[in-house]
């Protein structure tokens, strides 16, 4: 009887090994705690916090910013995180036409 607990439990083992172990669901995180975050979309916010989105900002006003912050990333990158901002009614934004190009503006 014990030989066959002893096998069923180096079975159950392998089986264990076998089998791929669930990731946990990535939760997102509440405003306050993004904030405090290093990632671009904390930084954006911890900027919106600090008033820079008072006045109605360019995507390069903004990208300007982050760079004095010692962030270096390129405005392609940095749009979908406004764009996600503006969707989470973190932001508001509004088309402004600049000689013949118009452009998006972001504001609170």
């Amino acid at each position: 009887m014990e030989q066959i607990v002893a096998k069923y439990n180096e079975i159950i083992k392998r089986l264990d090994l076998a089998i791929p172990k669930k990731r946990k669901k990535q939760v997102l995180k509440a405003p306050e705690e993004a904030k405090k975050s290093l990632s671009i979309r904390g930084r954006i916010l911890s900027m919106k916090g600090d008033g820079f989105f008072e006045s109605k900002r360019t995507l390069d006003e903004v990208k300007e910013e982050l760079a004095k912050k010692g962030v270096s990333k390129p405005i392609t990158t940095l749009s979908p995180y406004l764009t996600d901002l503006v969707q989470d009614n973190e932001l508001k934004r509004d088309k402004k036409k600049t000689d013949n190009r118009t452009t998006w503006v972001y504001y609170v």
